[in-house]
Formats: C-alpha cells, sequence, structure tokens
C-alpha cells in the first residue's frame, strides 16, 4: 500500500480517537475540550490536504450505490464538522472566549447535533472503509481450519459488541440530540472515565459495523448482477 494511503487510515483512525475524547466531555473537561476540539479542526484540514484529488474526480466516472453512499456521507460530515466547530467557537470559554451576546443558547443546540451527527457519520465514513482495516488485521496461518474458527469466533463477538453498541446508542437517547428536541447535555459525572470512553467506542463500532455490512450487501448483489450480464 502507498504511504500516502497509509497516512489517509493513520489520520483517520486519530480523528476517531479524537472524536472518542471529544464526546466524552465529563472525562475531559471544558478545557481540554476546547483544545480538543483546536487539534480536530487541524486534522481535518489536513485529511482535506491529503485527499484533495477526491474533490477532483467528484464530477468523473461513473456513479453505483457505494459510491453514492460515500459522497453523501462525505458531504453531510463535513457539514455536521464545521457546524460543530463553529457553534463551539462561539461557546469556548478558555483558548479564545468571544462572548457574543445572544448567540449562547442557538449556539449550544447546534454544537449538540452536530457533534453527535459528526460521531455517526464518521462511524458510518469508517464503516464504508473498514475492509482495508480488515486486511491490515488477515491472520495468515497454514491451517485454514484454525483460521476459519478465528475469524467466526472475531464474527462473533463483532456482533454481540455491535448489538450492545446500538443497545448504548438508543438508550442513550441521542437522536433527541441530533434533531434538536434536547437542548442540553445530561452526563453522567459519577461514570468511570474508562467506562465513558469505552460506551464511546461500542456506539461508535455499532455504526461503523452496520455500515460495513451495508458495503458487503451491496458488494454482494452487484457481484450477482456482473455474473448475470457476464451469462
Amino acid at each position: 500500500m502507498k504511504k500516502k494511503n497509509i497516512s489517509k487510515h493513520i489520520l483517520d483512525l486519530c480523528m476517531s480517537v479524537n472524536l472518542l475524547f471529544l464526546m466524552a466531555y465529563q472525562v475531559t473537561g471544558e478545557k481540554a475540550h476546547e483544545w480538543l476540539g483546536i487539534a480536530m479542526f487541524v486534522l481535518i484540514v489536513a485529511h482535506n490536504l491529503l485527499n484533495v484529488k477526491w474533490y477532483a474526480s467528484i464530477f468523473r466516472g461513473e456513479y453505483n450505490v457505494l459510491r453514492v453512499s460515500r459522497l453523501l456521507v462525505n458531504i453531510l460530515l463535513l457539514t455536521a464538522m464545521l457546524a460543530t466547530m463553529v457553534s463551539g467557537i462561539l461557546l469556548n470559554s478558555f483558548v479564545y472566549p468571544l462572548n457574543i451576546v445572544g448567540t449562547m443558547a442557538t449556539a449550544r443546540v447546534l454544537h449538540l447535533a452536530g457533534a453527535y451527527w459528526s460521531f455517526v457519520l464518521m462511524s458510518i465514513h469508517l464503516g464504508l472503509h473498514w475492509g482495508v482495516f480488515i486486511g491490515f488485521a488477515d491472520i495468515k496461518l497454514k491451517q485454514k481450519t484454525v483460521r476459519n474458527v478465528i475469524f467466526l469466533l472475531l464474527r462473533l463477538l463483532a456482533v454481540v459488541i455491535a448489538v450492545y453498541g446500538g443497545y448504548l446508542f438508543l438508550n442513550a437517547d441521542i437522536f433527541d440530540y441530533m434533531t434538536f428536541q434536547t437542548h442540553f447535555a445530561f452526563l453522567d459525572y459519577d461514570r468511570l472515565p474508562v467506562l465513558v470512553i469505552s460506551d464511546q467506542i461500542v456506539m461508535m463500532f455499532f455504526w461503523v459495523f452496520m455500515s460495513y455490512y451495508f458495503t458487503r450487501i451491496v458488494q454482494y448483489f452487484s457481484g450477482l448482477q456482473n455474473r448475470k450480464k457476464a451469462q
């Protein structure tokens, strides 16, 4: 794999880790949250610079279901992150306080919605490219039976984690934040930091899992259509 592609995937992972801590406000506190937001801004700029050729390719070539899905997710993710960053700038208290009167209430609601949309969409974005990371972790064993058993166990574990992540996501009423129904974040400050972060990880994995298997299903039916055309 080319070094540039490796850099892109490492950057994606760095953004994901940063996002996990951004979503764990009760763990980091306000000041660290703002600095993490600045770090995310830098990572987003770097990500877009590394992928500048992608923008030039938008109007070239044919579009299938997966390409349309990736384009839509990327556009929505960029929009959500811009909304989160702009509202975050209006809300900040430590790094570069603006204290603009009359903007706090609107900025707070927009920041909550934008943050959770960014969380979901970045998870989906990762899932749409998850095959690359699975390729990194591919196990090379001489005994195919052992390899198949290992992958079966890993798939079962993935299903369990994804189901639990989906349960946590629904139980946290996150859709209320995403649809502007809840104007304040209700956070459990008594929960252990490691549990807060692990909750974020499994919720992120739920969306990664769903979008990854969406790509697998689309690829499967695309393969069936191609085989029928070839007959």
